[in-house]
């Protein structure tokens, strides 16, 4: 089981470089082709809005067909696009190849999947545990390793054929795991629509009264760490001259913080924050967004690149603690009978955040111009803040009458 479990987290660790190296690199080089805001941003959006939908049939599809098998099928289709990506020039070529990688990439769900499948559910926190400690290292290793190579002359194409080797190479790892025996299935266009409205169904299904507000606040923080990511930092990028070399370190740096918020989320919740689970969750939801909301402010005051850095630190470790406190506060108030939809809920409502953002953030910087793109989240987070002080004093209401 450990060398097993050693594989998948090499498969998803090299997984995220090639992802970081390639998604941080497509907007200055569709920008270079002459792409406008918009479409750019419409191409992330459709790549997001594929991932969403994608997902959920990728892992239906391996509980029929095996996990082998339909991991190497939609990673030989990925390393396809992104050989292609790296070959041409046209833009409408790339938006295609791109919606095709947001359909077909799963690294991470199947992986997750198989280790499902192969650890004994009291240990499977412990294992997603080592698994995420692991690939959280590509944060760090993939935004600097795509840096360094697109400087070079038709440095795109080189990002391209790196992210196609360490893909390839992921097949090859892919091939020598072993899997359980799979039942005897069909996978036909019904069950696909099954899985697609699935997505929509887990939606409809949640008692929206008691949730809305924690599904809100999850769509906040991913609507604005997107923007930041799919619009932000190239416009820091062109503002303070830095190179894309120096873009890299600038994510890598937002990686760190956030693997170290990540860390201390925990103990910080156990020691500065009281034992009554509800007061807990909405006071430390309260204070990290009041944090996240300074540092996009700061993000958009920072007249130096030093204080963009220093302005980095509360939005890297308030959006990391609220991914985790947010999950917490759903799994706490759910039921062992509704708490899978729940959770795959909240990643749906998480990933329409993604589809939304760089879709905004592009019509805004068309219409606008790209300094005001960094308005939309400061707003966003503010409704966040103005939401938590309503759920912070509600709860201090019902525990005063306890």
């Amino acid at each position: 089981m450990e060398k097993v479990l050693a594989k998948l987290s090499l498969i998803s660790l090299l997984n995220l470089i090639a992802t970081l190296a390639l998604l941080l690199v497509i907007t200055p080089h569709l920008r270079s082709l002459g792409g406008s805001h918009f479409v750019i941003g419409l191409t992330n959006a459709i790549f997001a809005g594929f991932q969403v939908l994608g997902g959920p049939i990728a892992g239906s599809w391996s509980d029929l067909r095996g996990r082998k098998v339909v991991w190497t099928i939609t990673y030989l289709i990925a390393t396809a696009c992104c050989v292609m990506m790296g070959l041409t020039l046209s833009i409408p070529l790339i938006f295609l190849t791109k919606t095709l990688l947001g359909a077909f990439e799963h690294t991470q769900i199947l992986s997750k999947a198989m280790v499902g499948d192969i650890v004994q559910k009291d240990k499977l926190t412990e294992a997603y545990g080592t698994m995420g400690a692991i690939t959280s290292l590509g944060v760090i290793i993939g935004p600097i390793l795509g840096g360094h190579l697109v400087e070079r002359e038709n440095g795109f194409l080189y990002v391209c054929m790196f992210t196609s080797l360490l893909h390839l190479s992921n097949i090859g790892i892919i091939q020598t795991l072993e899997e359980k025996p799979t039942k005897t299935s069909t996978f036909n266009l019904q069950s696909l629509k099954r899985e697609v409205k699935k997505i929509f169904s887990d939606l409809g299904s949640i008692n929206w009264k008691e949730f809305w507000q924690l599904f809100f606040l999850r769509f906040v923080v991913s609507f604005a760490i997107t923007v930041v990511f799919a619009n932000q930092i190239p416009y820091i990028q062109t503002v303070h001259g830095l190179s894309q070399k120096a873009v890299g370190y600038y994510v890598a740096y937002f990686g760190i913080l956030g693997t170290i918020s990540v860390i201390l989320i925990g103990w910080i919740k156990k020691v500065f924050y009281s034992n009554k689970e509800n007061e807990t969750s909405s006071k430390l939801q309260l204070h990290l967004f009041i944090m996240y909301t300074l540092g996009l402010l700061g993000m958009y005051a920072a007249p130096t690149f030093e204080g963009l850095l220093v302005a980095t630190l509360p939005i890297a470790f308030s959006s990391s603690g609220l991914m985790i406190i947010t999950m917490e506060a759903i799994v706490e108030k759910s039921t062992d009978s509704d708490r899978g939809v729940l959770t795959g809920a909240s990643e749906s409502v998480m990933g329409i955040g993604r589809c939304f953002a760089p879709l905004v953030s592009g019509i805004i910087a068309d219409i606008l111009h790209e300094r005001l793109v960094i308005v939309a989240p400061i707003i966003a987070s503010i409704s966040g803040v103005i939401l938590c002080l309503k759920l912070t004093g509600r709860h201090s209401r019902l525990d005063k009458t306890e």
